[in-house]
């Protein structure tokens, strides 16, 4: 009855930690790297992950239910890409790196997190004594259970990979369409056994690794100071690490570190063996949480043109790539259309400028084809003195139409991109009509001026472009 008393009884706070109700009241430490916001539009990560084919949900919905997914192709190299970059980084920094059971007993649980955390957050095998961990952390400290360490073995420090599962309770609930929150991720973790005197160098030390990688990635951090009320039961002191996300405007977290003082060790029956026997602190830290760091990456390295960046310490577990080119569908803007297609761009340009440059010969030349048709046809209209404007005002007209009509197209499908070389053939057709009259009535005057008239409609369509691709 003592024990289970005791064990509701929260950890006393460091006298540092600023006091507040909940994480409204976190502090802001420190920033690390330029939070920029670029001028083109960063789409929902979900959205970018499909445009690489590297995202199913539909079929996860299929045979898991809301809250999973399938990573596949790129999406699930680059997710394993940093995980590895991660156990890489932290096997330099002299950790030991482990793969521990994904299960662990009810007294591991118990002896690791509270009963309100245990509760919230994992799921119990039917008809077992096992848990699936939320974290690595749980049964890498739990490694130690009942154990006596001999004081020479600190620091213990080690870095563990494992798949997290949670059932995610309370107000904030499971993404229906991303990968922000969901029931399983992946996550590279770091945990630190060592001497109380000790404890608190060791955690200035762990969120700096974890903002390390986040910045060798190319995302933007800050640390955020835990306020009392935003601490777990066990927790002495934490911080929370958290990403810059170009799209949302805001940080959002992606890791924590936090020291549990003598909290855990207690709990587990954990000892030191020196000139006396005492009770090591416990200390715990996010490396790189797989989804999270999948989305901050997607954001912050997201060109213009529609490639993903992959730096330099990703390549070695990319097979070398430097970048990935996302497939074009319904939304994405014309710039980056032309970017992704330059040679069928040339080519347009090409056909625009010759079939124009046709054009103008039609009225000079009086031989083409266009010409002759153009002549008789406008033969009915000779005896019209409003003739000249009339031709204007349909040209123009239809150049504006057409020229909507392809921005239209071109902002919504690639399919619209085939409609190029057509558009300046038929409006060369609409000048053609109009220059064989108007050379024929009055010479080359007749032709200049109509060209005159002619580019404000231009002029207007082109605004039209880029208002209707949003690249205005």
């Amino acid at each position: 009855k003592i024990k289970e008393i005791m064990m509701k009884i929260p950890n006393i706070i460091d006298p540092s930690v600023p006091i507040g109700e909940n994480d409204n009241y976190n502090v802001e430490i420190e920033k690390f790297g330029e939070n920029k916001v670029p001028d083109y539009e960063i789409p929902y990560h979900a959205d970018i992950l499909e445009r690489m084919n590297g995202l199913d949900k539909e079929s996860s919905g299929r045979t898991s239910g809301n809250g999973f997914y399938y990573l596949l192709g790129d999406g699930a190299r680059l997710s394993t890409a940093m995980l590895n970059y991660a156990r890489d980084y932290m096997i330099e920094k002299g950790f030991i790196y482990a793969i521990p059971p994904f299960m662990i007993k009810s007294d591991v649980v118990t002896g690791v997190m509270s009963f309100e955390e245990m509760d919230a957050m994992m799921y119990k095998i039917e008809g077992e004594n096992l848990y699936l961990i939320g974290t690595s952390e749980h049964s890498m400290i739990g490694k130690f259970k009942n154990q006596i360490i001999k004081e020479e073995s600190l620091p213990i420090t080690m870095t563990s990979y494992s798949p997290c599962f949670r059932k995610e309770v309370g107000a904030h609930g499971i993404e229906e369409r991303g990968i922000y929150r969901v029931h399983q991720f992946e996550k590279q973790e770091m945990i630190v056994i060592c001497d109380p005197k000790d404890s608190m160098d060791w955690y200035n030390k762990m969120w700096k690794y974890t903002v390390e990688i986040f910045r060798n990635l190319n995302i933007p951090v800050r640390t955020l100071e835990c306020c009392s009320g935003d601490l777990a039961d066990l927790k002495v002191k934490s911080c929370d690490v958290e990403a810059w996300s170009p799209r949302q405007q805001k940080y959002f977290e992606v890791g924590s570190c936090s020291t549990l003082g003598d909290a855990q060790a207690r709990r587990l029956g954990i000892r030191v063996k020196g000139k006396d026997k005492y009770y090591p602190h416990t200390l715990n830290n996010t490396v790189l949480a797989s989804t999270r760091a999948l989305i901050a990456f997607l954001e912050n390295n997201l060109t213009e043109d529609g490639y993903i960046k992959i730096p330099e310490v990703l390549r070695p577990y990319m097979g070398g790539k430097e970048k990935i080119k996302l497939n074009l569908k319904y939304g994405h803007n014309l710039k980056a259309l032309i970017m992704n297609n330059k040679s069928l761009a040339v080519l347009a340009c090409i056909l625009l400028l010759g079939i124009f440059l046709g054009s103008l010969s039609v009225g000079a030349m009086k031989t083409t084809v266009i010409n002759k048709i153009g002549v008789l046809f406008l033969d009915n209209f000779k005896n019209r003195s409003s003739e000249p404007l009339f031709f204007i005002f349909i040209s123009s007209l239809s150049s504006v139409f057409i020229f909507v009509l392809l921005a239209f197209f071109m902002g919504l499908s690639v399919w619209g991109f085939i409609m190029v070389p057509f558009v300046p053939l038929v409006r060369g057709i609409c000048i053609g009509f109009t220059q064989s009259y108007l050379y024929s009535q009055y010479g080359l005057y007749g032709i200049a001026f109509q060209l005159v008239v002619l580019f404000p409609g231009i002029f207007v369509s082109s605004i039209a472009i880029l208002l209707i691709t949003k690249e205005a």
